[in-house]
């Protein structure tokens, strides 16, 4: 990979003008330094983000291009509310639980140029919020400049980078439904889906796939976002933090004041459905060539980014998996939670098969 920060800014002014003469510049990692924090910009050109993760885009971006660009600038860079104007409104967000489909809601999504679609973009994850809980100590201050760098952010993963790009979509990771009202507040009008499923074989999965945010456990992020003590995430064991965690975000969805918020259970996430699904959450009807292109994903298993590996349901084997502890864990933590969320008249179940 060559990196050409320093030929870009001989032949520009600064890493602003960089930036925003060039709609191949987007927000690729934010990152904390010792008296602030930096944005990396890289300009990603016309490629489409079709990988299961953001990240592997871009891993994948700079190990095969033999140079990419990059910049870097103060996060404060976007308090400017007017720093950049060929971005696309988002037309809809995603949130989830974990290992509940959500990939492969996006990567549907993807299969089509027409949309841009950013699936757990690093620039929205732990290094934003970073700055805005200063070092996970403290609440969100719901200011104009946290509010304005954040919507700019955003706005930012979105710039219309080719004339075919017509709808924005943001699949967030799965901490981000703890942040979901303050999200939400800043773009009221963008309608809102969060994804879940049993909370027993999310568990299962969890135990047979390591699950990344168990990497939080007894630091700060881990006690901000399940909204214990760090001492007490120290204790528990993996399975219950896990299951803090999901019951945070059940919690959070539930309570929302979100406009256009609608639920959905991985069971109703079938190819079948797909098409209503998109009607009923986001108010989006894609032409039937694009739609015949998405729902060709619920032929594949979403991890796999070469349609190789063909899906195949692994609900029985995870209900067979569980342990009586599993069960006991999930009746204590997320049940009642979890089937609130059935119930709710935001449910997307009385428009579904």
């Amino acid at each position: 990979m060559g990196i050409r920060q320093q030929e870009i800014l001989t032949v520009l002014n600064s890493p602003v003008e960089a930036i925003q003469n060039h709609a191949g510049f987007i927000p690729v990692d934010v990152r904390p330094r010792p008296n602030g924090h930096d944005v990396v910009w890289m300009d990603v050109g016309t490629y489409e983000f079709t990988k299961a993760k953001f990240e592997h885009s871009i891993r994948q971006l700079t190990t095969t291009s033999t140079c990419v660009e990059t910049v870097t600038t103060d996060i404060e860079l976007l308090a400017n509310e007017d720093f950049l104007s060929d971005v696309l409104y988002p037309s809809g967000f995603i949130f989830h639980m974990s290992r509940c489909g959500s990939t492969l809601f996006a990567k549907a999504l993807a299969r089509t140029a027409h949309h841009i679609v950013i699936d757990e973009g690093t620039p929205l994850n732990d290094g934003v919020w970073h700055y805005l809980t200063g070092g996970w100590q403290k609440p969100i201050t719901y200011n104009k400049q946290a509010i304005t760098i954040y919507k700019n952010l955003l706005l930012a993963l979105g710039r219309r980078r080719s004339n075919t790009q017509q709808a924005y979509f943001v699949k967030f990771r799965s901490w981000n439904a703890v942040f979901m009202d303050f999200i939400t507040q800043i773009f009221p009008d963008v309608p809102v889906l969060f994804i879940y499923r049993d909370p027993v074989e999310v568990l299962v999965s969890g135990q047979w796939n390591r699950v990344w945010t168990l990497d939080l456990k007894g630091l700060d992020p881990g006690a901000y976002m399940t909204g214990c003590s760090l001492p007490a995430t120290q204790a528990m064991d993996d399975l219950t933090f896990l299951a803090k965690f999901y019951a945070r975000y059940f919690t959070t969805a539930l309570q929302s004041n979100a406009n256009k918020l609608s639920y959905l259970n991985y069971e109703q996430l079938t190819q079948a459905n797909f098409s209503t699904i998109l009607k009923h959450a986001f108010g989006y009807e894609a032409p039937a060539e694009q739609l015949a292109l998405m729902e060709t994903q619920f032929d594949y298993y979403s991890k796999d980014d070469n349609d190789v590996v063909h899906f195949t349901s692994d609900k029985q084997a995870k209900q067979r998996a569980a342990t009586l502890a599993m069960r006991q864990l999930v009746d204590q933590e997320m049940m009642g939670l979890y089937q609130q969320l059935d119930h709710s008249k935001r449910n997307l179940t009385h428009w579904l098969k």
